[in-house]
């Protein structure tokens, strides 16, 4: 579909748009692989807020878009953004869908599968290392950001914490 010969690719030609080795491709594939992780967290978060919440707002007057951005987001952020934490490290790592559409330029896999054909395992040790511990790092700022969430949601039902106002 998005190849050269695809059918976006053919309508999206004759504008100057390609993805094709292109960073655009690059981002498409990214994108296309790493969006289920802020999908499924998103999900998950706004299922679990309360229906009496929204209830309560729409009988103070709250309409649709009120009670998203006042009561639903806040209440979904934490785990929104350990979805995006995590959806960025999938698309940081991503190399099946990118060495298909767009091999150049280099995505960071990609250039780390080209070194490592072209001059062994020793020098591309460091890069692969860094990359290794940056996942540890981005997974770790994700459950510790969803932790305080279910944290601070269990302690204030149990009457330990304020609840928060949020106006």
């Amino acid at each position: 579909v998005w190849g050269q010969t695809g059918s976006v690719e053919q309508f999206l030609a004759p504008h100057n748009i390609y993805f094709v080795n292109e960073l655009s491709g690059i981002v498409l594939c990214q994108m296309f692989v790493s969006s289920p992780f802020v999908v499924i967290l998103a999900r998950h978060a706004f299922e679990r807020i309360d229906p009496d919440l929204d209830e309560a707002a729409r009988t103070m007057g709250a309409d649709t878009l009120r009670v998203f951005w006042s009561i639903a987001l806040p209440l979904s952020l934490r785990a929104i953004l350990a979805g995006v934490a995590l959806s960025w490290m999938r698309a940081f790592g991503e190399f099946g869908a990118t060495v298909i559409v767009a091999y150049h330029p280099f995505s960071f896999p990609v250039y780390l599968y080209q070194q490592f054909g072209s001059v062994g395992y020793t020098p591309i040790l460091p890069m692969a290392l860094f990359a290794v511990v940056l996942g540890a790092i981005v997974v770790i700022v994700a459950a510790a950001l969803e932790r305080v969430g279910i944290l601070r949601a269990a302690l204030t039902t149990r009457g330990k914490l304020p609840a928060i106002s949020r106006r």
